[in-house]
């Protein structure tokens, strides 16, 4: 079953014991604790760039947000993801893009909103990308965050953002702000610091 837009018209007596059952393929990547995609994030330290100079001067943090499409899956009961019953057969799902498909992971005998269902979806999913240069000539850190099914999915990386894992792609990024900060008292650099003004779209061009 697929959905489409934020208000699916989903029957619920009906269609939640109907649900096709989840794909192997699928099952395999949940983890069992969470029962959601299996994400390994990592979260490496800045390391020296080859060629540059320790000399104090400016610390940086720069914030985009993005929309990229990543597959998830995530399982829970029904009751989980539903944000307001809109009548009774209809109900508002939590963050479901219009890709999202329903599956269900298995049988409980319990109410029809404790059954347990699968919600699976490549996005776009909203996220942010926080980029961070450390003082003293460090190659900047990535650290992403998408927000999907109510879950935050944390990965980061070294070196430009056209590091990121290959399953993630990029659909569109707008530049937030750019916050810089002197290195200590020895530099003598001259940092500034920007944000987004509205009505300006500030699309930040990113090589992904």
């Amino acid at each position: 079953m697929s959905l489409r837009g934020d208000r699916h018209d989903v029957p619920i007596a009906d269609h939640v014991g109907s649900l096709p059952d989840l794909p192997a393929d699928l099952a395999s990547t949940l983890d069992p604790a969470t029962l959601a995609t299996r994400v390994t994030p990592t979260f490496p330290n800045p390391v020296p760039e080859p060629q540059q100079t320790a000399a104090p001067c400016c610390g940086s943090t720069d914030v985009k947000t993005l929309k990229v499409s990543y597959a998830y899956t995530k399982c829970a009961p029904l009751r989980d993801f539903i944000v307001a019953d809109l009548d009774d057969t209809r109900v508002l799902f939590r963050g479901s893009p219009e890709s999202t498909k329903i599956y269900r992971l298995r049988e409980l005998n319990r109410s029809k909103l404790d059954d347990v269902v699968c919600m699976n979806s490549t996005g776009p999913w909203a996220a942010t990308l926080t980029e961070q240069r450390h003082c003293g000539g460090y190659t900047p850190v990535q650290t992403l965050l998408i927000d999907a099914y109510g879950d935050l999915i944390p990965f980061a990386w070294t070196g430009a953002p056209a590091n990121h894992p290959p399953d993630i792609g990029l659909v569109s990024c707008r530049w937030l702000a750019t916050t810089s900060v002197a290195c200590g008292g020895l530099s003598d650099c001259t940092c500034t610091s920007s944000a987004c003004q509205a009505p300006d779209p500030c699309d930040c061009g990113l090589q992904w």
